[in-house]
């Protein structure tokens, strides 16, 4: 049996530091033949700052803007078996999105493997009461305990994991983008 792992850090260097919070975050993974190694696309929809202030806003997004810009990331990924290919921030409407891409040899988000076991691939998550998550995987809840399931020989899998906290208070920093597009 192979484990796939490898530690998506961005999440927690994204969204753990300042004021950002993201209304949902998708995960593409693609398979090569021998289900050893992928593609790994991961989207943030939504990225917002918690902050009313515009001047924080604007230091929240400049946050942002190193994280997408600085070769740390980069190197901890490698460390972790994910060799960024791309990093983009880009608008949809009136939404801000962040997204990279990479190739893996193993997967695991949070300390959770993607596993393979007989004819199924399976990957454990716990998500908080203000999170849900949709998937093109069968889906078994227990409690804040969810695993997704997809077939063994299924070449591409996704996830997305949505934040339903309607008490977070999320402010556009679209304007702030669309500043330093110019």
């Amino acid at each position: 049996m192979r484990t796939f792992r490898s530690c998506f850090l961005f999440l927690v260097f994204l969204f753990v530091s300042g004021c950002l919070t993201h209304r949902a975050v998708e995960f593409v993974i693609e398979f090569t033949d021998n289900f050893n190694s992928g593609k790994l696309m991961v989207t943030y929809l939504d990225i917002r700052s918690s902050d009313q202030d515009p001047e924080k806003r604007e230091a929240d997004f400049q946050e942002l803007l190193e994280l997408y810009e600085q070769d740390q990331f980069l190197l901890d990924q490698v460390r972790e078996g994910v060799y960024v290919r791309e990093r983009m921030l880009f608008s949809r409407g009136d939404t801000l999105i962040g997204r990279f891409t990479g190739i893996f040899e193993h997967f695991s988000l949070d300390g959770n493997v993607l596993d393979k076991k007989e004819n199924e691939r399976f990957l454990t998550l716990e998500l908080s009461p203000q999170q849900s998550i949709h998937s093109d995987g069968n889906i078994l809840r227990n409690g804040n305990n969810i695993l997704l399931t997809w077939p063994a020989g299924q070449k591409k899998i996704w996830f997305r994991v949505t934040e339903t906290d309607p008490d977070t208070a999320r402010y556009s920093m679209i304007d702030n983008y669309r500043a330093w597009k110019k």
